[in-house]
């Protein structure tokens, strides 16, 4: 018991509560845009609009690594109370960042013809104006991770609130007026933009006192140092949840692309629910490993919210599947019903699995990032030739996150056995007494 109270009295839970108030309500609008999709759409077109964000998310990764690295570096400078070290790494990446993003931009136009094949789209338009995403897309991936690196949660949540819904209307009221999948899209474009110019409005306000100082440890070397193992995080979490989707879309037909994408949906509710837990956990591990205080309560605390929001969702997802998915997306999609109760432990293990991967990220233990990285391309390779039913790249899903939670729980066992031993004799003996 005395574990859970200190778990209860953390800053993990309190950053949480706060968090996931705001940044659920986040997460259930982000959800109400693919449900709202799914009954404006056909199911043709809501396939289509699965494949093309999966892509954009894959494309993106660069973008996650770099928010990631960003936050690390923030916290580290947040924790020793380096602020205007921050600032100076504000003012000195701004205007690059524009840069990069309209480069992006162009190459994204390049080759968005040859993808449009791939994905068995009827033209390139889909994916000239997802292209249009990432002028803005750095600049902002930048400034998140100022705020998350800051433990500024009560402005993230709010910016990520304000970006969803947004996202959500805009795509509503096209979608309504026949724009179909082009409507679809530019509702996250918008959102995009409008979160953007809400977190330079917010990080005035963070750094408005604060003056410009140069710091000992240069980012760039910190950059160069975490570079890879971030790209390898950022790139495992995200072939989990956005392989299948794009090779279901296309290897199968896609009548049953959209049932598979409706699935995906409503199972990803439980990644949902934990995200906001997850996006408390990192910097602030990364922030206390940094200064050396005591960091294992945080994963502790994670893991036990994770696995209590997970299990009540998968008792309903067995014996209510039928009653959901007609609820939340009608007749159209009733060929995914037998499909939801294990589509929904397969969530469930990659959401552990994204846990433990971030936790060896936020105290820099790299080494096992390499091997994490190769046993989640066993999720494509086996996909690819093995793709008789979406029964069969279910269970491919499940076998290949069932091997690397096995591997993932060995490694974080190794980096903190001494203090986890010592926690589990420290209660044993206190019950016991």
């Amino acid at each position: 018991m005395s574990i859970l109270k200190r778990i209860s009295q953390s800053q993990l839970v309190r950053g949480s509560f706060l968090i996931f108030l705001a940044n659920n309500a986040a997460s259930f609008g982000n959800f109400l845009y693919n449900l709202s999709m799914g009954r404006l759409l056909t199911p043709y077109a809501f396939g289509d609009l699965g494949a093309i964000l999966s892509i954009l998310v894959l494309l993106s990764v660069p973008l996650s690594v770099f928010q990631l690295l960003i936050v690390k570096i923030v916290s580290a400078y947040w924790g020793g109370n380096k602020t205007g070290s921050i600032n100076l790494l504000l003012r000195s990446l701004t205007p690059k960042l524009f840069l990069i993003g309209f480069l992006i931009t162009g190459m994204m136009v390049l080759i968005s013809p040859r993808l449009s094949i791939f994905l068995k789209l009827d033209n390139t338009i889909p994916l000239i104006v997802v292209s249009l995403f990432f002028i803005l897309s750095v600049s902002t991936a930048f400034n998140k991770a100022i705020l998350q690196g800051t433990l500024s949660f009560s402005y993230l949540a709010t910016n990520g609130f304000i970006e969803v819904i947004l996202k959500l209307m805009v795509a509503i009221v096209l979608a309504i007026l026949n724009f179909g999948l082009i409507g679809a899209l530019m509702g996250p474009l918008l959102g995009n933009i409008g979160g953007y110019l809400l977190t330079v409005f917010q990080i005035r306000i963070l750094l408005k006192n604060d003056t410009i100082e140069k710091d000992s440890r240069k980012p760039n070397w910190l950059v160069l140092k975490t570079t890879l193992p971030v790209l390898l995080t950022t790139l495992t979490v995200t072939l989990f949840i956005t392989a299948d989707i794009i090779l279901v879309k296309h290897f199968f037909p896609d009548s049953i692309a959209g049932e598979y994408m409706a699935l995906s949906t409503v199972g990803k509710i439980i990644f949902y629910a934990v995200g906001p837990i997850i996006s408390v956990m990192f910097p602030l591990i990364s922030s206390r490993a940094e200064s050396g205080t005591p960091y294992i309560l945080p994963l502790l605390g994670t893991l036990v919210m994770a696995l209590g929001i997970s299990s009540i969702l998968i008792f309903i997802y067995f014996l209510f599947p039928g009653l959901i998915l007609g609820i939340l997306y009608g007749s159209k999609y009733n060929g995914a019903i037998p499909y939801m109760g294990i589509f929904s432990f397969f969530v469930t293990l990659f959401t552990i699995n994204s846990i433990l991967t971030h936790f060896l990220l936020s105290v820099s233990y790299y080494r096992p990032i390499y091997i994490l990285f190769v046993i989640s391309l066993f999720q494509s390779i086996f996909i690819f030739f093995i793709h008789n039913s979406i029964t069969s790249v279910i269970w491919i899903n499940i076998f290949v996150s069932l091997l690397y939670l096995f591997i993932v729980s060995f490694f974080v066992w190794q980096k903190e056995k001494v203090l986890l031993k010592r926690i589990l004799i420290q209660n044993i003996l206190k019950n016991v007494i």
